[in-house]
C-alpha cells in the first residue's frame, strides 16, 4: 500500500504534468486564435477589394447601358 508521502509525491508530478500540459494547450489556442485572427483581416480586406471591383464593374455597365439607349 502507498504511503503519504509516496501519495503526495505522485499527485506533485501528476499535478505538474497536468500543469504543463494545460500550458501547451493555452499556447497552442492562443497561436491558433492569432492565425484566425489574421486571416479573418486578410479576408475581410479581400472581401472590400471585390465589393470594390463590383461597385466599378455596376457603374460601368451603367455606363454601357446610358450609351446604348442614347444610340
Amino acid at each position: 500500500m502507498l504511503e503519504q508521502k509516496d501519495i503526495r509525491v505522485l499527485k506533485e508530478l501528476m499535478t505538474g504534468v497536468v500543469q504543463e500540459s494545460e500550458d501547451r494547450l493555452r499556447g497552442e489556442i492562443q497561436s491558433t486564435a492569432t492565425e484566425l485572427r489574421g486571416e479573418i483581416q486578410e479576408t475581410k480586406e479581400e472581401v472590400r477589394g471585390i465589393r470594390a471591383d463590383l461597385q466599378e464593374t455596376k457603374e460601368e455597365v451603367r455606363e454601357i447601358r446610358a450609351d446604348l439607349q442614347e444610340t
